[in-house]
């Protein structure tokens, strides 16, 4: 599809000047990037949900290519997927919202984030044991704005102080209220 024209009839053109753009439409390419730790998870053939900014309207799309290189600025790998568009749904150049399903895992523990903190030799997270707070050393998972999966240094069951660490050390007594 050509875009507008720079140039009427009778306009010298000088060569290599631009006098309009060409939009390849169908299909149309979604570039995006995938973190560089989830990077051996993508696979060429992955289903891709995209929604487009303007209409919140989704569709699905696949990866068909997979750059081999991390980038080493963003330490992010380019991935490049492909969609149909027959019938211009989707303009190129438009911001979309792209959603890779990476795997499922329906054991996962998660914490809220608030709870885990970061530490020089790894992640703690504090727990109520008999009463009383403990710090317990865990391994973290996945990570979201709200949510991080925890892999190891805890159980389904166990107590985990959300709020008010700051004010809590080892060895305090913990009233929990549910």
């Amino acid at each position: 599809m050509l875009g507008l024209s720079t140039a009427t009839v009778g306009t010298y053109v000088s060569p290599g000047a631009e006098i309009t753009t060409l939009s390849r439409v169908r299909p149309v390419k979604i570039d995006f990037a995938v973190p560089g730790r989830f990077a051996a998870s993508v696979r060429v053939g992955d289903v891709v949900s995209v929604v487009d900014e303007t209409t919140n309207k989704t569709y699905d799309s696949k990866v068909y290519a997979i750059d081999p290189q991390i980038d080493p600025v963003s330490r992010t790998q380019p991935v490049r997927a492909r969609f149909a568009n027959t019938n211009n749904e989707l303009r190129p150049g438009a911001f979309v919202r792209v959603n890779l399903k990476l795997g499922e895992t329906e054991t996962a523990l998660q914490v809220p984030t608030e709870a885990v903190i970061p530490e020089a030799s790894g992640y703690n997270v504090y727990t109520v044991k008999g009463g009383k707070m403990v710090p317990q050393k865990v391994k973290i998972g996945i990570r979201s704005d709200k949510v991080i999966q925890i892999t190891e240094g805890i159980a389904v069951g166990d107590t985990v102080i959300r709020t008010g660490i700051l004010q809590v050390k080892p060895g305090d007594a913990v009233r929990v209220i549910k």
